[in-house]
């Protein structure tokens, strides 16, 4: 007899079989609802093998529902800030309008030729170029503070101990520049003082420059001397020598300013105790020439006398054609 029939017969007992085993392990449920799930894409074979249905896969539980992709905030939008109103017509610093009037003036009866006290060093710098002021009209060309800083001025009691720095041989092409640099100096109280030679260096007979020259109060104060020769320094450039000379050595008896050997012979003393050299941010000292300025600075003579009178001197030096090499002016 065939065994389809027998096969036939065991089918249903079969079913039953497995359909009471899915009931009893919850699968009856899984299969209605993966039927009921949407229909997905269909997945690409990466090879040859067979792809198992997603159907399949989710009663597996190879595959289950992809996570839901994380909500992106968006960060919230800035209230626009109008600009500030900008001043297309600035109101300038109002600070050297407060010290100095708007005009530049000419001090009335100072023998030099120089600013009223209410103007400023700057603006007179600029108006009055020393290559633009005559030669011989005046001695010197010269600007002043109103608050220096540092070092007070010793009463004339103790004795003369003013003292300047020196920047030498400045050309003509750059005179005016330079003088314009050391008022602003002047005008900030960084020196009490400055001067230069009117005309420039043609009216210099066989001079390779014209000097500038601003004052200390007090040289025997080292900080001071320093402090204003490095504030030269940043306005004049780096690569600018400056020497610092006593005025007590202008003043005094040239002749004080040799040391004579035991042989008779006379050997110059240094007139700079002070310098001030590229590089360095601290002073260079000669001692023999300190030692012979703060001497000198409280003899009699140098109480008394007035820079004035050496300053006429040196003018009427420059009137005879002096200043050459073998004839230098005295600063």
């Amino acid at each position: 007899a065939s065994t389809a029939p027998t096969e036939k017969r065991h089918m249903p007992l079969m079913l039953k079989r497995v359909r009471d085993a899915m009931l009893a392990s919850g699968a009856a449920h899984a299969a209605p609802s993966a039927a009921a799930a949407p229909e997905r894409p269909p997945v690409t074979p990466s090879g040859d093998s067979p792809t198992p249905s997603t159907s399949d896969l989710e009663i597996s539980g190879v595959v289950s529902d992809p996570p839901k992709a994380p909500v992106q905030t968006m960060p919230p939008t800035p209230t626009p800030v109008e600009p500030l109103p900008v001043d297309v017509h600035p109101q300038p610093d109002t600070e050297r309008d407060t010290r100095f009037s708007e005009h530049v003036e000419l001090h009335p009866t100072h023998p030099w030729f120089t600013h009223h006290p209410n103007s400023s060093p700057v603006s007179f710098a600029k108006k009055y170029p020393p290559t633009g002021v005559t030669p011989h009209s005046t001695e010197w060309v010269y600007a002043y503070s109103l608050s220096p800083q540092g070092a007070p001025v010793p009463p004339a009691s103790e004795g003369n101990f003013s003292g300047k720095w020196m920047v030498m041989c400045v050309p003509s092409n750059e005179l005016d520049t330079k003088w314009q640099q050391v008022c602003a100096a002047v005008e900030a109280g960084e020196v009490s003082a400055a001067k230069v030679v009117p005309g420039g260096e043609a009216h210099l007979p066989q001079s390779r420059g014209t000097p500038i020259i601003a004052y200390t109060n007090d040289f025997r104060n080292q900080t001071d001397v320093l402090r204003a020769g490095l504030a030269l320094r940043k306005r004049f450039g780096d690569l600018t020598k400056l020497m610092y000379k006593p005025d007590v050595f202008t003043l005094c008896d040239q002749e004080r300013l040799f040391t004579v050997g035991p042989r008779g012979g006379k050997k110059p003393v240094p007139k700079c105790p002070y310098l001030l050299t590229h590089g360095l941010e601290t002073l260079k000292v000669v001692a023999q020439s300190l030692s012979l300025a703060k001497e000198m600075a409280v003899e009699p003579w140098a109480k008394n006398v007035s820079e004035d009178d050496a300053e006429q001197a040196t003018l009427e030096a420059h009137q005879q054609n002096l200043g050459s090499k073998d004839k230098p002016i005295e600063l």
